[in-house]
Formats: C-alpha cells, sequence, structure tokens
C-alpha cells in the first residue's frame, strides 16, 4: 500500500505523472501507475471513500463518509453509481 496525493492524472510522453494538489489522497493498491484493488480515496471536500478500484475507476461495494455524517453503502459498476443506501444520516 503506497499513499499518493492528488486530482488528476497527466501523460506526458508515456510516462506517468501524479500532480499534488487539492488536498486529495489515495492510500490503496496501485497496479502500473493505476489505483487496483482496495483503497481509500479523500476528497479535498473532506468527504472519504473506502473500497474496491478496477483500472483506476470505483467497482464494486464500497462506503463513503461524508464531512457532514452521512454514511453511505454504495454499489460501483466501473467509475458509474449503481446503487446507494444511507446507512447513517447527516448531522444537523
Amino acid at each position: 500500500m503506497s499513499a499518493r496525493y492528488c486530482t488528476y492524472t497527466v501523460y506526458v510522453q508515456a510516462v506517468y505523472q501524479t500532480v499534488f494538489a487539492r488536498k486529495c489522497r489515495f492510500d490503496g493498491e496501485w497496479v502500473d501507475g493505476v489505483k487496483q484493488g482496495k483503497g481509500t480515496y479523500t476528497f479535498g471536500s473532506g468527504d472519504v471513500f473506502e473500497g474496491t478500484y478496477d483500472n483506476n475507476e470505483r467497482h464494486g461495494e464500497g462506503f463513503l463518509s461524508k464531512k457532514d455524517g452521512e454514511k453511505r453503502q454504495e454499489n460501483w459498476k466501473l467509475g458509474k453509481l449503481v446503487s446507494f443506501q444511507v446507512v447513517e444520516e447527516a448531522k444537523k
């Protein structure tokens, strides 16, 4: 497992680079420069997603903990949200 701070990636002459900014962070498994397997992504907003990735995309079950306190169980398919269930309401 390794951590990388990132907002987006750029490809320059087939060399992978991660641009560090906005305080986003991914802690998890990387294969050939892409997120692959289990990981935790912390967004600049403070929201945190814990789940699995396939070829840099969220894929399968995961959990989103939002800064406002809401917690959601989510199901993803190749980067697209298929369904979610709120398991804890936001703090008021």
